[in-house]
């Protein structure tokens, strides 16, 4: 039930080319999963982190943590980012899990697609085979080990 941001939300020059297509709309297919990861809640973790990752936040709290001289608030205030990151992640991998099933389910259409057009096309060679096995007349047939033996082909000289 996540509804694609629009407005002031979606301002930003990182994020408004690749969400204002979406703006508004309830997210329901993969390419609108991965922009909103992608283009929003990485956006966001990029300028709350100025660019760190989770593992580097995460490494930096746990240092500051164990030293006994560390400020408190700045300690709480790491350990806080460094949830927000986990938050962070954890939504782009789920919203980019589903995209990649998304993917999957697209190019499994399309093979179904195929499949049906080709079973549809084996079926009317089938009839078509078996019509023209019935205007073919008996005497030209070529049946095999029917006594009656298919010309040669000519040499190629």
């Amino acid at each position: 039930k996540i509804t694609m941001p629009s407005g002031k939300a979606i301002e930003d020059p990182a994020i408004k080319p690749y969400l204002s297509q979406y703006a508004g709309q309830e997210l329901t297919t993969g390419a609108q999963a991965k922009a909103y990861a992608d283009h929003y809640i990485l956006v966001h973790m990029n300028k709350a982190s100025a660019g760190k990752t989770y593992e580097e936040v995460s490494g930096e709290f746990m240092a500051m943590s164990q030293d006994k001289t560390a400020d408190p608030a700045t300690v709480a205030e790491l350990g806080q980012l460094r949830q927000t990151l986990f938050m962070g992640n954890t939504l782009r991998g789920l919203l980019l899990n589903a995209y990649a099933f998304g993917t999957m389910g697209v190019i499994a259409w399309w093979g179904a697609v195929a499949a049906f057009v080709g079973s549809g096309l084996m079926f009317l060679l089938g009839f078509l085979g078996i019509w023209h096995r019935r205007t073919v007349p008996v005497e030209e047939e070529v049946r095999l080990g029917a006594g009656r033996v298919a010309a040669p082909a000519p040499a190629v000289g």
